[in-house]
């Protein structure tokens, strides 16, 4: 079994991995053997994002659609997932960045992320360490709400 680390935690994932066994000693000649297999790298990265209702008086409801001036609820959320192999931690000195762009008739209004938001015209984009909320399960792992208003 070979265990493979990086110093920059940047495996090419699909690169072809080398190996070469040789074998000799006092009464018989050198003799080696080449092996390659495909190496698996990837960070396991998942998003999510769903309409969860609308705000009435600063309270959450729980509704399908949404009209003229309601304050449209969305949960957000994106993590890289640990797993025992294959997976490549990001670099704990990086920044995630996160971007929601909104359609027209749409407003950014607040966000429960703890961070203030960068915005460009109607794109929001936050960034966070890469190892936020990291534990037994993520290396980095974030959900909030964002709050928008139709207009």
């Amino acid at each position: 079994m070979l265990k493979l680390e990086t110093e920059n935690g940047s495996a090419l994932n699909g690169q072809q991995l080398l190996v070469q066994a040789i074998i000799s000693g006092d009464t018989i000649a050198e003799i080696s053997s080449d092996a390659s297999i495909e190496l698996v790298a990837n960070q396991n990265a998942s998003i999510s994002n769903k309409s969860c209702g609308i705000m009435v008086n600063d309270i959450p409801v729980d509704r399908s659609s949404i009209r003229y001036l309601d304050e449209a609820i969305f949960d957000v959320g994106f993590s890289i997932n640990k797993f025992e192999t294959g997976t490549v931690a990001p670099d704990t000195t990086d920044m995630i960045r996160f971007s929601y762009t909104l359609p027209e008739g749409v407003d950014y209004v607040r966000d429960s992320s703890g961070k203030t938001p960068t915005i460009n015209g109607k794109t929001i984009t936050w960034e966070f360490d890469a190892t936020t909320n990291e534990d037994a399960e993520y290396y980095f792992n974030v959900n909030f709400n964002i709050i928008t208003k139709v207009s």
